[in-house]
């Protein structure tokens, strides 16, 4: 039998692509190599969330509204309604009646009214019941949130003055709305017996923690779950927080543990010890003693944090060496690492451990030999925790499930550490301390890190040298293997039902689908000998990124607090320490940002009351200097404190330009208040300055965003990392699972086991620099093969290679080649340095490796050709239309005409009122102002408005904004008014003669004529006088029309039967899955006769390769971002592929196909069927872009085949 080759396989995984090569692991030849695009998941999970949730409620209200109807017509005694119907009625009839339910409400908390008056009363309070949160849940403290009024009143009050009402005005509890019902009840003289009815139905909200569904309607987010095998909705979890927890790697019955747990933070923290290692001599490590006095230094309390300083003092007493010994080599190794991987480390454990020692009759004080003689410790800390992660914010809840917690011999877990006389105290400690918190999951369950921790603390070992050493913990694992199936590939959706970023779960998917390939391809003939996965470059880590960005919101209050107390008097205004407390973490950083602006509100140019702000702190607002749809960046350093009046006015601008558009005058301002605020050369570098965000890097940086007017389309770009940590989540979940697989399976049982790691992806940066200079372009994907191959090279040949080089030292060697005697010249400027010795076998070590990796890519560029292959995605599930409503208007003649709403206040552009109010109504009747003819003479008023030169004077503002502005300068208006108007969208009309005010909102405008209703969604609640557009085309049925020629339907919701049980095939070729109706007037519309049937079905994301030689349109842009479009030759027998990315349809024209190539970004084509057709043929490819026989192509061909044997 001959022994088999091995092969090495380099992956790069991205958000969209997934980077393969096969390397020879002997000769570190390329053998395969391609790139595996697809689709980046779309990132509208929270915006799919708010719509089911907004389904949900209209549900649940109509469930109420039942009940409410059901409860009135039972209570004969109050209202003595005979059926449904007539409740229903007596609504319609009460509401014509009184134009305005909030009298109605004042009068009924006054005195008697109708008892049909009162039904309709009741019904109007179910449909909005209020909040349900409690406002210390990091919520700002809502107006009229203390009851002094009933909310109706506040309302009215507020409709009487501004003769509209906004209901995010004011926010009300539903507590505070159950006071106002109970006084109702009490004026009409209601039963209890009803009232208590009424208000279980009122006040009733589902328990979060089990989610959506019931017993008698599963929900697939919820607890529920229909079990087939049962044939019944059977309970799946206990609560929701189960659901979304994975499995633990150790014991998979058992869910995994937050790294907040006790035992968790003991387990990382052991961990990190374990590993110190230091630079001047590899063999030290700390010893168990000095670990142990470290631990019992951080349980008493002693000190927060175990700090680098105190290894180091160890370190060197160990090595008895002096200062002057170490000769600059580190003493810890990766030291500011190590610093930030201890900090804060057991934060939790050190709160509970305070807490209980402060609280307790029996244990006054922690050591680590209380956790070697008593085990039941973690376990018993790990639930006071699993308690607190479910309940923080229920104190009821937190004390009914802490009771039920007992400890090894039946004792209740607060009795087991003697907290009997002060558990009201404990209890209500934990509740309110703001810094204990669960927010992230590891790997393992609360039992596994427990079995870890307990072996740990006798020895000085780390986890991963137990978890094969240590027979028990093996014999669990080999235990548990034995129990999976070693399948020979791999599963790819195996976090399908898990709560992970869609973008996560489909770069793992995809990779896993390409090593399934591989493995099926290549395994026959050759062993795998290691599997090389680059990570991310932690420098481009949005965790990091953010963490620095927000670092300066985490200061202690009491800090602030003094600061402010000093430069701003805040005891002289009746403010203390205490008043802050209660307040949320929004306050927190606004009142940084008034410290940072000096209280003034850089857009008004007016002080903020300091005293309102923290008062009343939902009337102030963050202000993003550059819009945050072009920069998300939601640091200090992008942010400033204003009203919401100015929030709203300034819109998608840029500060400056906001501030410009204002006029010279604010502008000049508005510089003279930046050079006084953020003066780099004035920063004082105290400690006031750090917790306000003022260090001289911050304000650099906020300067320059307030001094920017256009925006930078690269801003974003550069700011985005989230996707660089998505792809490091997914590289982290496919390394585990790979291992995982390779683990003990004898479907790889090599003599030398598959060895699967990571590597930094500054380390493939250097060396890509190093062999292709500029050489990475974005829009070519080859670059992803690329990339595969120089990591699949490099760990091959020496995995720790450069595993010591930084990013610094990387930067450097790019600068600097090294020449005779272990001199480095600098490429540049030709200065030649001396290189250590240390140095120069790094600079060799590079040198060498980059030369292997750039003579292996050489070769295969010329011989192995770069595969491409991109995932089809079957668009089952897409938008049914725009949400934008357009009305619709009815000519005499039977024609429709489309009508947009033009908001006045807030226009999406000034440039539409502009030609609106220039011409209502132009002779070629491309638009029409409705207000022009229906209301002439107020329509005249807005246009003298409007075209007024004093609202005029800034190009970028509103008029209108600007009229307002003028009314309340000259007091016709208060700045409350205007304020409230602005945030409704409307504009106040005063008239000086008769002293009365008018409220406008929108111009209705006819935008569109001869609206073919039979191809817009038209909405028959409303009278069929509104539409939807925007259809989105799922797939085209192709036919052949009259002439002979092929034309295209495309397929929308207009045609589309959705769950019919005609056809389980959604691309169904039978027509009696579609409207037939609809149908018709399609096959009309594109001269297709009825009778005749469809060829083939086009799907978007199918795959096509040109079959004769055409140029394409290419569109990319050059050195200076200009817009370059030229037409680049594509031969058929390149094998160039594309894949349909749009399908679209214009009035009365057949439908247009455009195909995008999937190698080179900005490559696409547009056709309509028959040319699209004649040019393009379909084709399937694998994971590994081998091409295949498309079954579309096969119809296709049939299809012309027998229509020439016809014309013969």
């Amino acid at each position: 039998m001959n022994q088999k080759k091995s092969i090495a396989i380099g992956f790069d995984l991205g958000i969209a692509s997934v980077g393969w090569a096969i390397i020879n692991s002997e000769t570190n030849e390329i053998l395969n190599w391609g790139s595996r695009i697809f689709k980046e998941r779309e990132k509208g999970a929270a915006e799919r969330r708010s719509f089911r949730t907004a389904r949900r409620t209209i549900r649940r209200r109509q469930y109420k509204s039942e009940k409410l109807l059901k409860l009135i017509l039972r209570s004969k005694n109050i209202f003595d309604f005979k059926n449904i119907d007539e409740i229903t009625n007596s609504f319609l009839k009460s509401s014509s009646q009184n134009s305005n339910i909030l009298d109605l409400k004042i009068k009924a908390l006054n005195e008697k009214i109708e008892p049909k008056d009162l039904a309709w009363i009741l019904h109007d309070y179910l449909e909005n019941r209020g909040y349900f949160y409690e406002l210390d849940d990091n919520r700002e403290k809502l107006k009229y949130y203390n009851g002094d009024k009933f909310p109706t009143q506040v309302l009215s009050e507020f409709f009487k003055k501004n003769n509209f009402f906004k209901s995010s005005k004011y926010n009300f509890s539903n507590q505070q709305w159950t006071v106002e019902i109970k006084k109702l009840f009490e004026v009409q003289n209601i039963d209890e017996e009803f009232q208590k009815s009424f208000l279980r139905l009122f006040n009733y909200i589902r328990d979060f923690a089990k989610g959506p569904g019931s017993l008698h309607s599963a929900s697939e987010y919820g607890i529920w779950k229909f079990d087939k095998e049962q044939n019944k909705i059977v309970q799946q979890y206990d609560n929701i927080w189960d659901k979304t927890i994975g499995k633990c790697i150790i014991f998979p019955n058992e869910l995994r543990a937050s790294l907040n747990f006790v035992s968790y933070e003991f387990f990382n923290l052991l961990n990190e010890l374990s590993n110190l290692r230091s630079d001047f001599d590899p063999e030290w490590r700390l010893k168990k003693e000095d670990r142990d006095n470290l631990l019992n230094g951080l349980l008493s309390g002693e000190y927060k944090n175990i700090t680098v300083n105190k290894i180091e003092k160890i370190i060197k007493k160990d090595l008895e060496i002096d200062e002057d010994g170490f000769k600059g080599r580190e003493i810890i190794k990766k030291k500011d690492d190590i610093k930030k991987k201890l900090k804060d480390k057991t934060k939790n454990t050190n709160i509970l451990i305070k807490e209980i020692t402060n609280h307790s009759e029996k244990y006054k004080d922690f050591k680590v030999e209380n956790f070697v003689d008593h085990s039941e410790h973690l376990e018993a800390l790990d639930s006071i925790c699993s308690v607190l992660q479910k309940y923080k914010e229920k104190k009821d809840r937190f004390i009914e499930e802490i009771n039920k917690i007992n400890v090894s011999d039946e004792t209740n877990v607060l009795d087991y550490f003697g907290i009997i006389n002060k558990k009201d105290d404990f209890i209500n400690n934990l509740l309110n301390n703001k810094d204990l918190t669960f927010k992230k999951t590891g790997s393992y369950s609360a039992k596994a890190t427990r079995m870890f921790v307990s072996k740990m603390f006798k020895t000085q070992e780390n986890s991963e040298y137990l978890q094969y050493n240590d027979k028990e913990i093996n014999d669990i694992i080999k235990q548990n293997a034995n129990k999976k199936s070693l399948t020979k590939y791999l599963n790819p959706f195996i976090f399908k039902d898990e709560i992970l970023p869609p973008s996560v779960k489909q770069t793992f998917e995809q990779a896993i689908a390409v090593l399934n390939k591989i493995i099926k391809k290549y395994s026959k003939d050759y062993e795998i000998s290691g599997i090389f996965i680059e990570i991310p470059r932690e420098k481009n880590d949005e965790k990091a990124k953010n963490k620095h960005a927000n670092k300066t919101v985490k200061s202690g209050l009491d800090e602030i607090y003094e600061v402010m107390n000093k430069k701003y008097g805040l005891e002289s205004l009746n403010i203390s320490k205490e008043d802050l407390y209660d307040k949320p973490a929004p306050l927190l950083k606004k009142l940084k940002l008034y410290c940072q602006q000096d209280g003034v509100d850089l857009y008004a140019l007016k002080k903020i009351d300091i005293a309102d702000l923290i008062n009343n702190s939902s009337k102030y607002h963050f202000e993003h200097i550059i819009p945050k749809a072009y920069l998300p960046d939601n640091s200090l350093s992008n942010l400033l404190l204003t009203t919401q009046s100015e929030n709203s006015k300034k819109s998608n601008l840029c500060a400056a330009a906001y501030m410009k558009s204002k006029g010279a005058g604010d502008y000049e301002a508005y510089v003279q208040q930046i050079e006084k605020l953020f003066n780099p050369k004035r920063v004082v570098n105290d400690e006031a300055s750090k917790i306000f965000g003022l260090d001289k890097k911050t304000v650099l940086k906020k300067k320059k965003l307030l001094y920017q007017e256009k925006i930078d389309p690269h801003q974003k770009e550069e700011f985005l990392s989230r996707q660089l940590n998505d792809t490091r989540y997914s590289t982290k979940l496919f390394l585990e699972v790979v291992k995982e697989h390779f683990r003990d399976n004898p479907n790889f049982s090599y003599e030398q086991a598959t060895k699967i790691f990571t590597l930094n992806g500054h380390h493939t940066a250097f060396i890509r620099e190093k062999i292709l200079p500029n050489n990475k372009d974005r829009a070519d994907n080859s670059h992803h093969a690329i990339d595969a191959a120089i990591i699949g090279i490099m760990a091959n040949k020496n995995r720790h290679a450069l595993s010591s080089l930084t990013i610094q030292e990387g930067l450097r060697q790019s600068k600097y080649e090294q020449i005779e005697d272990g001199a480095i010249i600098n490429k540049q400027t030709g200065e030649i340095l001396k290189n250590s010795d240390y140095d120069s076998k790094k600079f060799e070590l590079v040198e060498n490796i980059s030369g292997l990796v750039k003579e292996k890519i050489e070769n295969a560029q010329d011989r192995v050709e770069i595969k491409f292959s991109r995932k089809a995605t079957n668009y089952t599930n897409l938008p049914l239309f725009d949400d934008t409503l357009y009305g619709l208007r009815q000519n005499d003649d039977g024609t429709y005409d489309k009508v947009e709403k033009i908001n006045l206040v807030n226009p999406k552009s000034i440039t539409n009122l502009e030609k609106y109010f220039a011409n209502p109504n132009p002779n070629d009747g491309k638009y029409l102002v409705l207000m022009y003819q229906s209301h002439k003479s107020e329509f005249e008023k807005l246009r003298a408005i409007f075209n007024k030169p004093e609202f005029n004077k800034n190009q970028n503002q509103n008029p209108f904004q600007a009229y307002m502005e003028w009314l309340v300068s000259e007091k016709y208006i208060d700045e409350e008014e205007k304020e409230n108007a602005i945030g409704a969208n409307k504009l106040i009309y005063f008239d000086p003669v008769t002293n009365k005010k008018t409220l406008f909102k929108d111009l209705r405008v006819v935008t569109e004529k001869n609206v073919n209703k039979d191809f817009v969604f038209v909405n028959k609640k409303q009278g069929e006088k509104s539409f939807q557009t925007g259809k989105k085309q799922l797939f085209a049925l192709v036919y052949e029309n009259k002439e002979g020629q092929l034309s295209s339907i495309p397929i929308n919701f207009l045609l589309k039967k959705f769950g019919s049980k005609l056809d389980h095939n959604f691309y169904s070729l039978d027509e009696s899955n579609y409207d037939q109706e609809n149908l018709k007037k399609y096959k009309d519309n594109l001269g297709i006769e009825h009778h005749s049937k469809p060829i083939i079905a086009i799907k978007i994301s199918a795959i096509v390769k040109l079959k004769v030689d055409k140029k394409i349109r290419l569109v990319s842009k050059d050195d200076e971002r200009k817009r370059i479009t030229e037409l680049i030759p594509i031969r058929a027998d390149d094998d160039h592929y594309f894949y349909i990315s749009g399908i679209s349809k214009k009035k009365d024209e057949d439908t247009k196909f455009t195909v995008k190539s999937f190698e080179l970004k900005g490559l696409e084509y547009s056709g309509r069927t028959n040319p699209f057709l004649n040019y393009f043929q379909f084709v399937s490819l694998d994971e590994l872009g081998t091409e295949y026989e498309s079954n579309e192509q096969r119809k296709l061909e049939e299809y012309f085949l027998n229509r020439n044997k016809k014309v013969d």
